[in-house]
């Protein structure tokens, strides 16, 4: 279900689009391994920042109670790649040193 948050999301997404596509325009003329450099750099930066925030978001909804396949429905992934993707979701820890045994010390 779209939210103002979606909204503002999809807008945003766009200006960078449309200042990365202004980017990649303005450099034709520039030698072609400098392109490929800074096309190497642009692709490489948005990837790690893209994963990092892939993985937090996973990470939380699975804290939250969403199951893999839900969330990956949401991202267009399968459940197993969600599954890879991060560790299991955290539950209570359970001391397993106590006894309760009430004739062990």
């Amino acid at each position: 279900m779209p939210t103002p948050t979606t909204a503002s999301w999809h807008q945003q997404v766009d200006a960078l689009r449309i200042q990365m596509e202004n980017l990649c325009t303005d450099h034709t003329g520039a030698p072609i391994t400098e392109r490929l450099d800074a096309l190497h750099l642009l692709q490489t930066t948005f990837s790690c920042i893209h994963d990092d925030a892939l993985i937090t978001t996973v990470t939380a909804a699975r804290d939250a109670g969403w199951g893999l396949r839900r969330i990956g429905t949401a991202i267009g992934l399968s459940h197993e790649q969600v599954r890879k993707m991060t560790p299991p979701a955290t539950t209570p820890s359970v001391d397993t040193t106590k006894t309760t045994d009430p004739y062990t010390p």
